[in-house]
């Protein structure tokens, strides 16, 4: 599949592919596989879909409607397949797509937290930009000039690698404007505080005082017997007395 054009894309030159795997020149490289609309613009697109759809299934004619185009166009099925490689619809049978709980989760989200986690496994969903990230570890925004580099090392075709760094940067821009503070790598949560009681609240450590304890004795077969012993500071005086009526 040769490169092609997308009006959305924020792509300069029209450089959109989803899948290059070139012209003769190029049959010793590896395919550049990229999602070819932008993922700010994936998002509202599957924001159209799920406000009227739900994650209910559609049939990828209804949904190109949908998405503004005259039917299933090239261009329509190459925004479709960006879609699906953020992994904001996904395939509900042949000829049916529908919106995804991860679209769900970015776009109605519980809490803020929900939705940037979702984001960021969006923004990372298509392998070469998992890989693009894996490379730039801790690098939010690496050089484009890196990333193509980067790419052009690893043998895939030379001539899109531009296009696919270019992509990359636009969709961990559009994460950070979206998460704000802590950015694209997201710090692990710290745990909640546990409650400290109050001066006039104090807890009183356990005590082995045998008036402040009850020791049941259980016996079972084979003269197995089993203590347990039970604090009376934890049962209530109607408690203890019917506790002590069965022993």
């Amino acid at each position: 599949m040769t490169a092609a054009s997308d009006e959305n894309s924020p792509q300069a030159e029209g450089n959109g592919a989803v899948e290059t795997n070139g012209s003769k020149s190029s049959k010793k490289h590896k395919s550049v596989i990229f999602p070819a609309v932008a993922l700010r613009r994936c998002v509202e697109l599957a924001g159209r879909l799920e406000s009227k759809w739900g994650t209910a299934r559609l049939s990828r004619t209804d949904a190109a409607t949908e998405l503004g185009y005259s039917g299933l166009t090239g261009t329509a099925t190459k925004t479709m397949t960006a879609l699906i490689y953020y992994g904001l619809i996904e395939s509900a049978g042949r000829g049916y797509v529908q919106v995804s709980q991860q679209a769900s989760r970015i776009l109605r989200p519980a809490d803020t937290v929900e939705r940037n986690d979702a984001l960021r496994l969006s923004c990372f969903r298509p392998p070469l930009f998992y890989n693009i990230r894996e490379r730039f570890d801790g690098v939010d925004l690496p050089p484009q000039e890196g990333i193509a580099n980067f790419l052009t090392q690893g043998n895939y075709d030379p001539k899109y690698v531009t296009a696919a760094a270019r992509q990359y940067l636009d969709a961990v821009r559009y994460v950070q404007e979206t998460v704000g503070a802590g950015g694209v790598w997201a710090k692990p949560r710290q745990p909640d505080p546990q409650p400290t009681p109050p001066p006039d609240d104090p807890i009183t450590p356990p005590t082995n005082d045998p008036q402040q304890s009850l020791t049941l004795v259980l016996k079972g077969v084979g003269d197995v017997s089993i203590s347990l012993n039970v604090g009376t500071s934890v049962l209530d005086e109607d408690m203890q007395r019917t506790l002590l009526r069965y022993l």
